[in-house]
């Protein structure tokens, strides 16, 4: 139920204008105003002094009251365009827990865009998908379940600067660490499935394999 509140607003007289009407006189309460609470007129200030929480009332459509928050709390919006920058959120930050929609952070631009802090993790609950690379500065990168998939027939696996594990059609004739090794997918006889770099270069030499 609506809460009645007295605001009569006061007359002052001014030189150039003759009678200017006075702000609204602001609300103090123990909780946030509802959409119930509309005697009031557009502009007042609402204090909820248990929270320190500062309202305004923006609009009245159909008996339903907006108030607009002021204060650092949750506010529900439908979109919000920042054209300057930095930008800083701090605390528990949650972005598209609900829905169905695409949230897209940082593609328009040609900058990093950096995600985690200095001293706790960063989840992913889906899958994590990178357009050109993924890469681990620090630490390890562990697959506790699944799989690791490469999606191109020439991917490969790199332990230490060019020494890896590749794979692909046809013999060997790339660069790679020494020590490398390389699955042949067309391979179909005992030298022709495996291969292992001896030089660090483009030499690879087959390794005899079980029939």
């Amino acid at each position: 139920m609506a809460v009645q509140y007295n605001n009569n607003s006061s007359i002052s007289y001014g030189f150039e204008q003759g009678l200017i009407a006075n702000p609204p006189f602001p609300i103090i309460a123990k909780r946030d105003p509802t959409a119930n609470d509309g005697n009031a007129a557009i502009g007042t200030l609402w204090i909820n002094k248990l929270t320190n929480g500062v309202f305004f009332l923006t609009s009245i459509v159909g008996n339903v009251s907006t108030w607009a928050s002021t204060a650092g709390g949750g506010e529900i919006v439908t979109s919000i365009t920042a054209t300057t920058g930095p930008n800083s959120l701090t605390g528990a930050t949650t972005i598209n827990t609900t829905g169905a929609a695409t949230t897209t952070i940082g593609t328009g631009g040609t900058g990093a865009v950096q995600i985690g802090n200095t001293t706790g993790n960063t989840s992913v609950t889906g899958s994590l998908t990178a357009s050109t690379g993924l890469t681990a500065t620090t630490g390890d990168v562990a697959v506790t379940a699944g799989n690791v998939t490469f999606g191109n027939i020439n991917g490969s696996i790199r332990f230490y600067a060019l020494m890896g594990m590749y794979g692909g059609i046809g013999a060997p004739t790339f660069v790679a660490g020494q020590g490398s090794l390389y699955l042949r997918r067309d391979g179909s006889s005992t030298t022709t499935r495996l291969y292992v770099n001896t030089d660090g270069n483009t030499a690879w030499t087959s390794v005899t394999t079980a029939t």
